[in-house]
């Protein structure tokens, strides 16, 4: 009898929509019916699975429900058989119903159909997600709750916003009765779309700590309240002042007719009187007032609205109460004469401290000022102390302060009553600890949801954060904590008066705030921390005076990891991948690591966590042994990418529980949105990954060995707080510690030399993960896509994280190149990962050297041969001076070894120790003999580098080169627009052909906003003539027909055209004239419409983009190294007294090279010449050559990889 075959199918691994419902196999379709979004979950909801034959023969199926989340369960068999006639379909309904526990997010339902035609069994699996929207599951309530009691002092000011955690949200539907939400919560309420905020917008010119809201707009709109209980003293005259405005819109909006604002009074929390109100649309603060006076010496309800007005218009309505303010009687009378700096400072002026001291002028470092007297500082530095939030009331009025002195601490007991019977004791402890300010805080009763410092006494004229950014006379502005921006706890400021300071905590940081009119500068965190304070003359001395001080240390493997380079490719096969490290280790890049991002079982972030086995489009599990196995022999170190935020509805094992929350009462939280899947992960739990991790890397190390691993965003996204699903609270320290142990269990599966990395590298990790690829981005007065804004007089990349922590972790290059040039702001050539700007940031701060997949070849090697062993040598050891040369753009670091690079990214060029430095030029100096230069030389550039080894690279730069494997020389154009009407039109693309392609790529053509930050609607498509048949010297025309869809409004839209692997879903960088690009902007696309019709189209042609900062060579010229002549690039790698190999730089023309036998081979009277090929096949070119005579020889790196010169 013949034995059944089993084959089990999935939903298709790479698509352009999220398809996992319907799956094919053979003859068979499993497809589970759409499911409307459920209201209601406790009433059973149906829906259908459909077995779907192409076969021949009668078959008989089985389908199961065989995954359910949470309390979701089938109401009734969860399994069903049919029969299916060939060429037909068979149909089950199954109903649908949950448990009490439910939330307002995605469900899946996991189908299996087992089917039987003949001898054969089949079976497919699919899964289908669906919405629930549940009206009370972020605890609304048509019942109010009880508000908490706020009780005003008489002569005071109480600022609404800092009530916030008070306050009582309702909103309505027009003519429909209230819902409430539970006390202190706001946010976006998931059912009526409206919310209520805390936030600080900028209104012509001015920004506001404020109350934003927005009416109801989803599905029907309606007002939103904000309901804040007060008990007024009895006095008056009592005031409620505040500003009103709205939100901008941007053009393609629709422009808001205006906001009702109304204020009402209730004495009985029922009944409420209306006291004012204003319909306006003013986009700059207006003021108002409201007068309170009639209710002195009574409790009442304050409640405000935001109503969508007469026209009941909630289009662009966000609106703002600015600083709303409530004044009893003459604040004047109530509050102390505020302090300013004069009098610590005179207190300073007498202390004769020989190093540091911390003197307080008052009974508490809260709202004081502190001055830190320092003999490392011309001048005092001195802030008005520290801002504190407990349990988010801002800067709550303590009841006593006790201080006492315990050993070199002095001890500050606070007492607070923060309502509701809350009481809170918040403990300060100050001291000195080598020549630095500490200050250490600790909460018992409440928990610390904010402490920063307040402003200082001078102004800032330069502020030092992040990986490495040195910003002059820094603008308005709050980030983050996270990876790509503000990465650093610690900050340092250069102040106008020639002193500076560092300023740093242990804790995870929760925002970076900056004020230049107000000289704040601020780092703030949460919960119990310690602030370290600095002073010294320079930032930079404060920095590195600090460094040691910094209570983190490295992470395991460190030293393993230092100054090894990083191949970071995307994209790839397990086949490809194994010959470019055989052909990295046969060019000398071993000391290396490999991470391959692109590999997952289901595609790139899809499915996540299910990540086992590899996607069978990328390789099988024997070929990515295989793999391993050619990293291995020369000590290449290489892992997988994973990923531990983002968790998939669709994911077997996906549950709510296992997903976060940032509010509760509330809904989960939504991770990524992959837009090329159409599929919405949620943010994973940081509590419940564990497991997770574990399975995973079990289930991998069963088959292979990987000696490194790459975790995506835990060290981008700063450490966060969050609710888990049953209102269980986790601080930022309790996500650091989760995330910082998913590397733990790494180790435990992969081996305890496992090297661990992640993205970007936020500074708090530290401990836990080895280090992270670098991401630097460009800073602009102006927001985009991979850029930060952030007005200043100027800036520059600094090493201002390295100068801490270098010895501490791993920082890898300058970030992914599409990144570090904004976005395609700037051009790849002359300013990402291959080019010499980027270079000189890894240089400048020693981080290991990075290439991406598209610069493997020759930019790999070339980087490698230039500066790994000068990044070696500073791997893993400490800076010990930085200073900038005459202004930010030159810079001089020295480190432990004494090593020193000098870095010129100014305009003008630098002449330091006689080396030329161009725009992006360098030169390194760190051992005998040892060297790396970029310079210019009698009007030419050049680089080489020498090593203590004797190991030589000469490198002429020639403009003529080769195009690189892994991009296309080719560049597209439009010709002949043609407009059918009603937002129909035809163009011919052309391509300018160079040099063909190695793949048959696919193309794209995106139509975005002019900034450039949205798809609005594209015309992708597979050119009928595939790539890799394109000619050389060739145009090729593909007619396009484009159809505007109607939902678009905007009236102009950017053109870009590109090519990309569908595989990932990967760009292809498009070479033209040094200019390489991942998407050509061709055309400005300008649309005209009436009555929303599409009434003409225009297309403008964008000329092709320039490069003017390659800073090549034209013309090949010879140049003289000493070492060596060329007009090519080569490495010479002594092999003992009598011998040399001269290596050739790939993908560069036929060159002359002249050796110069003098200084190499000293001793030799004549030298025999020995070619060696690609294939490793030996030709003697000369049999002896006299070693007195120039030896110059014409080598093509096509067809020769090195020649080894002997001593006869």
């Amino acid at each position: 009898m013949l034995k059944r075959a089993s084959l089990i199918v999935f939903a298709s691994l790479f698509v352009f929509a999220w398809n996992g419902f319907e799956v094919k196999n053979g003859d068979f379709t499993l497809l589970i019916s759409e499911l409307e979004t459920i209201s209601n979950p406790r009433v059973p909801t149906p829906f259908q699975v459909t077995v779907t034959s192409e076969a021949k023969e009668a078959a008989q199926a089985t389908v199961e429900i065989y995954y359910l989340a949470d309390q979701w369960r089938i109401d009734g068999d969860s399994k069903r058989t049919m029969s299916i006639n060939p060429g037909s379909s068979a149909q089950a309904t199954f109903s649908l119903v949950s448990g009490p526990l439910v939330f307002s997010t995605r469900y899946p339902i996991h189908a299996r159909a087992t089917i039987t035609a003949g001898q054969q069994t089949t079976t497919i699996e699919a899964v289908r997600i669906f919405n629930v929207l549940v009206k009370d599951a972020s605890g609304a309530s048509e019942r109010p709750d009880p508000l908490p009691i706020v009780k005003l002092d008489k002569n005071d000011q109480t600022k609404l916003v800092d009530l916030l955690p008070n306050v009582r949200v309702a909103w309505n539907y027009l003519g429909k009765p209230m819902v409430y939400k539970p006390i202190g919560w706001t946010g976006t309420d998931p059912v009526a779309a409206c919310n209520v905020h805390k936030t600080t917008p900028r209104r012509g010119g001015i920004s506001l700590p404020s109350i934003g809201m927005h009416p109801c707009w989803k599905p029907e709109i309606g007002p939103v309240f904000a309901d804040f209980k007060l008990k007024l003293p009895r006095q008056k005259p009592i005031s409620f002042d505040f500003n009103l405005a709205i939100r901008d819109h941007h053009p393609q909006e629709i422009v808001s007719d205006g906001v009702l604002f109304r204020v009402y009074v209730s004495e009985n929390d029922t009944d409420f009187k209306e006291i004012f109100q204003d319909f306006t649309d003013s986009k700059i603060w207006k003021k108002a007032q409201a007068d309170l006076s009639k209710y002195a010496g009574k409790t009442i309800t304050l409640r405000l609205e935001a109503h969508p007005g007469p026209n009941n218009h909630v289009y662009t309505d966000q609106c703002y109460w600015g600083d709303p303010t409530i004044t009893t009687g003459n604040p004047k009378r109530h509050a102390k004469k505020t302090k300013t700096s004069e009098g610590i400072l005179k207190l300073a002026a007498k202390d004769k401290a020989a190093s540091c001291k911390i003197l307080v002028d008052g009974n508490s470092p809260i709202g004081n000022w502190i001055a830190i007297p320092s003999n490392r500082t011309p001048e005092t530095v001195a802030f008005r102390g520290f801002s504190v939030a407990l349990d988010g009331i801002q800067s709550p009025k303590a009841d006593s302060v006790k201080r006492r002195t315990e050993g070199n601490k002095t001890i500050y007991i606070h007492k607070y009553k923060l309502g509701n019977d809350v009481k809170a004791t918040l403990r300060v402890e100050t001291w000195v600890e080598n020549e630095a300010a500490k200050f250490k805080f600790h909460c018992e009763g409440a928990r610390i949801s904010s402490i920063k410092q307040n402003e200082w006494r001078r102004p800032i004229a330069w502020l030092y954060y992040g990986h490495g950014y040195a910003i002059a006379l820094p603008g308005k502005t709050r980030f983050g904590f996270d990876g790509h921006n503000f990465s650093s706890s610690h900050i340092g400021i250069d102040f106008s008066s020639n002193s500076a300071v560092l300023v740093a905590v242990d804790n995870p940081p929760a925002s970076l705030e900056n004020d230049l009119v107000t000289n704040f500068c601020a780092i703030e965190t949460t919960d119990n921390a310690t602030f370290t304070i600095v002073p010294h003359k320079t930032a930079f001395q404060a920095a590195i005076h600090y460094q040691p001080m910094m209570d983190k240390k490295p992470a395991p493997n460190v030293e393993k990891l230092a100054g090894r380079f990083l191949f970071d490719f995307w994209g790839g096969s397990f086949e490809q991948l194994n010959t470019w490290m055989q052909e990295a280790a046969k060019y000398g890049l071993a000391n290396a690591v490999l991470a391959i991002h692109n590999w997952q079982h289901w595609g790139y972030d899809y499915r996540l966590p299910e990540i086992w086995p590899p996607n069978e489009r990328v390789g099988t599990i024997e070929q990515l042994q295989a793999l391993g196995e050619t990293c291995d022999k020369p000590g290449i170190r290489w892992g997988l990418h994973d990923n531990y935020t983002d968790f998939y509805p669709d994911a077997l094992g996906y549950s709510v529980n296992q997903t976060l929350f940032w509010k509760y009462p509330g809904n989960p939280a939504n991770g990524w949105y992959n837009k090329g899947r159409d599929a919405h992960a949620l943010f994973f739990k940081p509590a419940a990954i564990a497991p997770f991790v574990k399975r995973n890397y079990q289930a991998i190390s069963e088959h292979v060995k990987p000696t490194h691993s790459f975790v995506d965003v835990l060290s981008s996204m700063g450490p966060i707080e969050y609710y888990d699903h049953n209102g269980k609270f986790y601080t930022r320290s309790d996500t650091r510690r989760h995330w910082g142990e998913v590397f733990d269990e790494i180790r435990r599966n992969f081996g305890p030399n496992t090297t661990t990395t992640s993205e970007a590298g936020h500074d708090q990790l530290i401990g836990y993960l080895d280090g992270a690829d670098c991401q630097r981005l460009q800073i602009r007065p102006f927001i985009g896509d991979f850029i930060t804004h952030f007005p200043c007089d100027d800036w520059e990349f600094v090493p201002w994280a390295d100068a801490v922590n270098h010895h501490r972790f791993v920082w890898q290059g300058s970030g992914y190149s599409n990144r570090y040039e904004g976005s395609g702001m700037l051009l790849r050539d002359e300013h990402g990962i291959v080019s010499d700007d980027y270079l000189s940031t890894e240089l400048l701060s020693g981080h290991s050297l990075m290439m991406d997949y598209g610069g493997f070849g020759y930019h790999a090697i070339r980087k490698y041969w230039l500066a790994q062993n000068f990044i070696e040598s500073i791997a893993a050891r400490k800076m010990t001076n930085h200073e900038f040369v005459g202004n930010i753009h030159r810079q001089s670091v020295a480190w432990d070894t004494g090593a020193v690079v000098h870095v010129n990214r100014d305009k003008k060029p630098w002449n330091i120790d006689g080396h030329m430095l161009p725009k992006y030029g360098f030169l390194a100096k760190y051992a005998a003999n040892a060297i790396l230069a970029f310079e210019v030389k009698d009007g030419l550039f050049r680089e080489y580098s020498a090593t203590p080894e004797g190991i030589r690279y000469a490198n002429a730069r020639p403009r003529e080169r080769s195009v690189n494997p892994n991009t296309i020389n080719a560049y597209p154009r439009i010709e002949n627009v043609t407009d059918h009407g009603k937002g129909k039109f035809s163009y011919d693309l052309i391509w300018d052909v160079e040099q063909p392609a190695i793949e048959n790529w696919h193309a794209f053509t995106h139509f975005n906003d002019m900034k450039d930050s949205k798809i609005h609607f594209q015309d992708d498509h597979t050119p009928p003539v595939p790539p890799t048949q394109w000619k050389p010297g060739t145009t090729v025309s593909i007619r396009r027909t484009v159809t505007i869809p109607v939902e678009e409004t905007l009236e102009e839209y950017k053109m870009f055209v590109g090519l990309y692997r569908q595989q990932g879903l990967m760009m292809i960088p498009l070479q033209r004239e040094g200019v390489c690009v991942h998407k050509a902007h061709v055309a400005n696309l300008k649309v005209k419409r009436e009555d929303g019709v599409v009434t003409s189209v225009t297309l403008t042609k964008i000329p092709p983009r320039t490069a003017d900062l390659l800073q090549l060579n034209p013309g090949n010229p010879v140049i003289n190294f000493g070492f060596v002549k060329t007009n090519g690039a080569c490495r010479i790698i002594p092999k003992n007294n009598n011998a040399f190999e001269l290596v050739l730089a790939p993908k560069l023309p036929k060159a002359t090279y002249e050796p110069n036998l003098e200084e190499l081979l000293p001793n030799a009277k004549s030298v025999k010449v020995v070619a060696t090929n690609h294939d490793d096949q030996q030709k003697i070119l000369i049999e002896n050559h006299l070693a007195v005579n120039p030896l110059t020889l014409e080598l093509d790196p096509k067809d020769i990889f090195k020649v080894t010169i002997t001593t006869n």
